[in-house]
């Protein structure tokens, strides 16, 4: 339950990443450096742990989803960043739900560092 402490909370944490990152003054960003930005947001703004709970670079069939969040040895969700400068299509929602389809992973979430989609996965 998000108590109004938690709350209060969250949107500190939210202010501060969109002052950090989403300001204007970064125009474009590739997409290691948008990674970085993911990594403030999984940790200080959603409150993942660092190394035991935000996994980079997930290997899936011989390829690799940028993140897996998993606590407690429970893949929760998988996250694809693409640069902060790109839209984000179709081609990217195939490639992220491909992803979690190939391991058994019931959410994604795509982004860019400023838009975020979140999707849940039908397996079918």
């Amino acid at each position: 339950m998000l108590t109004a402490l938690k709350q209060q909370k969250l949107l500190n944490a939210l202010k501060t990443y969109r002052k950090d990152f989403l300001d204007g003054s970064i125009k474009e960003l590739d997409e290691s450096g948008t990674r970085i930005m993911i990594n403030r947001f999984l940790s200080d703004v959603l409150g993942y742990k660092q190394l035991e709970e935000i996994k980079t670079e997930y290997m899936i069939k011989g390829t690799y989803a940028d993140y897996v969040i998993q606590v407690n040895k429970t893949r929760h969700f998988l996250v694809e960043v693409k640069a902060l400068s790109f839209q984000l299509s179709e081609k990217h929602l195939r490639q992220t739900v491909n992803y979690g389809a190939n391991e058994g992973i019931e959410y994604a979430l795509l982004t860019n560092g400023k838009n975020f989609e979140f999707y849940k996965i039908i397996f079918e």
